[in-house]
């Protein structure tokens, strides 16, 4: 018998993503963290003409993250949509992640949008859904 201590991840979808995160210099992973280090593997960003040459095409963006930068650009995210999907991963991914055996992973494809309605940012993550739970709260 194997037991283990799991705390899983409590990725909070509604606030997370509230100008009140990350308008006050925190990252949204922090959200979804708590008292956890959480450790990204790789990120990879496309530029486009709007955030070329800025903050926002950087490893580190800086307080409050992407949506504090695109903020200061003019262009504040003001609607999210998310699509969630799970599906087993492929051997690299079991790999380089030490996922369980067997295990699937979620993929989360997100889309900010400003005010006007352009898309500003389109995010794709692969999580190790053993570690995470999906909340949402809302009003009826």
């Amino acid at each position: 018998m194997f037991v283990r201590d799991f705390k899983p991840i409590r990725r909070r979808g509604l606030e997370r993503l509230a100008h009140a995160r990350w308008g006050e210099g925190r990252s949204i992973w922090a959200t979804d963290a708590g008292d956890r280090e959480l450790v990204v593997e790789s990120v990879e960003v496309g530029e486009e003409d709007l955030v070329s040459g800025t903050a926002v095409a950087r490893p580190d963006t800086g307080p409050g993250g992407i949506y504090a930068r695109l903020e200061e650009l003019g262009r504040k995210s003001v609607h999210f949509g998310e699509e969630v999907r799970s599906r087993m991963p492929s051997g690299d991914e079991a790999e380089r992640r030490a996922l369980p055996t067997g295990g699937p992973v979620m993929l989360i494809a997100r889309t900010a949008f400003d005010a006007a309605g352009v898309a500003v940012e389109v995010n794709n993550m692969v999580l190790d859904s053993s570690a995470y739970v999906l909340e949402f709260a809302f009003d009826a």
